[in-house]
């Protein structure tokens, strides 16, 4: 059953998020309409608040940082995604997006297939390239469109670490180290996005 909620809420350990979207009556049921971008409009996060991890193109240099205005990461095309992964993730950007949101050395270590000494010893202006730039990428899309769904930063972290019945009681900060588990993470997102608990 769907069910649209209106405000972020905690019942029985599962976190919910805010829900901005318009419903719709579908055989009886209620259900979330997301909403449209018309042809050529930017889509833009929802979170106002607060600096959201977006995509920038200096000079030809393609990358990630936090800023308040600007595409978010989950919401950029298929060409710009691949511009950065072929232009490479610097360690600076990594360790921007850990210290955002709270990860420990060990667990994003794990979650890149790479090891937390390697993380370390790099310089700042080292560029990850390849499988690990690709995995960085995925990990942005996925804490860029959580922020999103939930509207702060604080709750979906919150989210991550709470065991949720869907995720057979694991953690979705648990199932981030296999792309297999990252995308079931995404597709839980995604029904919370639209309403569906």
């Amino acid at each position: 059953m769907a069910i649209v909620r209106k405000s972020l809420q905690k019942t029985s350990s599962v976190v919910k998020p805010a829900s901005k979207r318009k419903a719709a009556r579908i055989n009886g049921k209620s259900s979330a309409i997301p909403p449209r971008k018309a042809k050529g409009e930017k889509l833009t996060s929802k979170v106002v608040s607060e600096d959201v991890l977006v995509y920038v193109n200096r000079k030809g240099n393609p990358g990630l940082t936090f800023e308040k205005k600007g595409t978010p990461i989950h919401a950029i095309s298929f060409d710009e995604k691949l511009g950065i992964i072929n232009h490479g993730i610097t360690k600076k950007e990594l360790i921007e997006l850990k210290e955002r949101y709270d990860f420990n050395l060990v667990t994003l270590s794990k979650i890149l297939d790479i090891t937390d000494r390697t993380i370390q010893t790099k310089p700042g202006s080292f560029r990850f390239t390849g499988n690990v730039a690709e995995k960085i990428l995925s990990l942005s899309e996925l804490y860029s469109y959580g922020t999103d769904v939930f509207q702060e930063r604080s709750k979906f972290i919150r989210w991550l670490v709470t065991p949720s019945p869907v995720l057979n009681d694991k953690r979705p900060e648990d199932l981030l180290v296999t792309s297999l588990g990252m995308e079931q993470v995404k597709q839980e997102l995604a029904r919370l996005d639209y309403g569906i608990y």
